[in-house]
């Protein structure tokens, strides 16, 4: 329910991440302090186009939240309660 992205999980086979869309720029440094590990992608995008463009949104704000077969129930469940 706190994801800005709408997203059509039915359709979705395999992911490697689930894309969070967050206006908040300290939620990722916060779930890094965590020990979350979340990867940046894109940032070369910033360098490329204007400030407010829906490019320079996903590349600040999407979230890559890891979903790999290493993370137990209880890990999903920290990452899901710390957001």
């Amino acid at each position: 329910h706190n994801n800005e992205l709408t997203i059509n999980t039915e359709s979705l086979s395999g992911p490697m991440v689930y894309p969070l869309f967050i206006s908040s720029l300290d939620l990722k440094e916060k779930l890094i302090d965590h020990n979350i590990y979340i990867a940046t992608y894109w940032q070369e995008v910033l360098s490329r186009v204007e400030d407010n463009s829906n490019e320079a949104m996903f590349s600040k704000y999407l979230l890559h939240l890891p979903i790999v077969k290493s993370n137990s129930k209880n890990d999903l469940k920290y990452i899901l309660n710390f957001i």
